[in-house]
């Protein structure tokens, strides 16, 4: 998992249905000519298209489409003014909104060294996700580019999950106050689960085990107690 959910490629979604995204194995830095019509924040904070690429992810569901949507100007302002605050936060890092994908899901993805955390339209204006969820989503995010933890053993230019996880309740969190925008963890993790329906897809006791916090009950409770995080990445 190189995000909130697991690493996967998405391609341009039609008006009303998403594409549905591609899971592939681990076998680094994955390559396709697919574009996709996202929305990034000025600098202002509103909204405004534009193409690119991107490429990995928060959970281990990137096939989990939001069916309903809050688009309303409400909700807008929220993310504008959260846009706003992580990049005072945290100005190495580029935050963007790809609007067109209805995914419930996140990413954090590097070209050209070029450091970026995405956050997938089925997540961004899911109606089951408030300012917790997308706080945390977004910690988790900016994680995988500033922890120091454990490398992730597909992409050594970002950190695992379970060190990004670790940071985003620690240093990023803190670093998150200085600028007056805190969060509760158990709401966030609350609204996350929900969202995506977390709680009914564990990883199968047959699966490989892919990271240390792969399996959402364990991680959830990981991250609730506080739980001192792996020095080596479980992912193989």
């Amino acid at each position: 998992m190189n995000g909130l959910f697991r690493r996967a490629s998405v391609r341009e979604a039609p008006s009303k249905h998403a594409q549905r995204s591609n899971d592939p194995s681990c076998r680094g830095p994955a390559k396709s000519r697919s574009r996709t019509a996202i929305a990034d924040f000025d600098g202002n904070g509103k909204l405004y298209p534009q193409r690119g690429h991107y490429t990995q992810m928060i959970f281990d569901q990137p096939r989990c489409i939001a069916e309903n949507q809050d688009r309303s100007g409400e909700r807008q302002e929220l993310i504008a003014t959260l846009a706003k605050v992580f990049r005072l936060s945290f100005p190495s890092l580029r935050f963007r909104i790809f609007d067109r994908i209805a995914a419930i899901n996140a990413q954090a993805s590097v070209r050209d060294s070029l450091r970026s955390v995405d956050i997938f339209g089925g997540l961004a204006f899911n109606p089951a996700v408030d300012h917790d969820g997308l706080v945390f989503a977004y910690l988790h995010e900016a994680g995988h580019h500033l922890s120091k933890g454990c490398r992730h053993p597909c992409n050594q230019q970002i950190a695992c999950d379970c060190a990004a996880d670790c940071w985003a309740v620690t240093e990023g969190r803190a670093k998150l106050a200085e600028n007056n925008c805190e969060f509760s963890l158990t709401i966030a993790l609350t609204q996350l689960e929900r969202a995506a329906n977390l709680n009914k897809r564990s990883s199968s006791k047959q699966a490989p085990r892919r990271c240390a916090y792969s399996n959402w009950v364990e991680r959830k409770r990981s991250l609730l107690r506080g739980s001192v995080i792996p020095k080596q990445c479980g992912l193989f």
